[in-house]
C-alpha cells in the first residue's frame, strides 16, 4: 500500500497519506486504501447505470461508420449495461435484436431484407445478419471498402463491333 501511495499525485495522495501507517500496513491494507478511494472517486452506481443506459439508448450508426465497427459499438455499449446492473441483462433477447436493427440506421427497404433473413428475432441471428448482409467495410453510401482482392470469374470480354446493312 506504501509503494502505491507513494506513485499517486494530488487529492488521491493527500487523502492516502491521511490514513496511519499501521492501518496500512497490515494484510489487506491495500484494500482499505481502495475502499476510500472509491468514496472519494467512485460514481454512484445508479449514476453510472444512468450513463450507461443513457450512452447505449442515444446511440445510432452514423453514415460513414461501417457494420462491423457499428456491431462492436453496439455490443460495447450494452455490456457496459449489463455490467452496471451487475450481470443482470436489461433487455429480452427479442427486443435487443430490434434494438439492435432499428439502431443502425438502414433504409426501409434494407430493414425488409434484414427482417426477412434474421429469424428467429435473437441478438446472436440479428448480428449473424447485420454483418452477412452489410458487413465487411460497407458503410450507407453504398460503397464496399473489401479487404478481399476483387477477381473477375471471366476474363474481359472483347465485343466485335460490325457494320449494319
Amino acid at each position: 500500500a506504501h509503494t502505491v501511495i507513494l506513485a499517486m499525485n494530488g487529492k488521491p495522495r493527500t487523502v492516502a497519506v491521511q490514513l496511519s501507517p499501521e492501518t496500512l500496513a497490515v494484510e489487506g491494507g491495500l484494500d482499505l486504501l481502495v475502499k476510500e478511494m472509491d468514496k472519494l472517486f467512485l460514481k454512484d452506481n445508479t449514476q453510472q447505470l444512468f450513463c450507461a443506459i443513457d450512452a447505449f439508448e442515444k446511440f445510432k450508426r452514423s453514415k460513414s461508420m461501417s457494420m462491423d465497427d457499428y456491431i462492436a459499438e453496439f455490443t460495447r455499449l450494452y455490456k457496459s449495461v449489463v455490467e452496471c446492473r451487475e450481470g443482470k441483462d436489461s433487455y429480452e433477447d427479442g427486443i435487443l435484436a430490434y434494438k439492435m436493427l432499428m439502431q443502425a440506421e438502414l433504409s426501409i427497404e434494407d430493414q425488409r431484407i434484414v427482417k426477412a433473413i434474421a429469424k428467429p428475432l435473437t441478438v446472436e441471428v440479428m448480428t449473424e445478419t447485420l454483418k452477412r448482409t452489410y458487413g465487411d467495410g460497407l458503410n450507407t453510401s453504398g460503397l464496399v471498402k473489401s479487404s478481399l482482392p476483387y477477381k473477375s470469374a471471366s476474363p474481359e470480354v472483347k465485343v466485335k463491333e460490325e457494320p449494319v446493312f
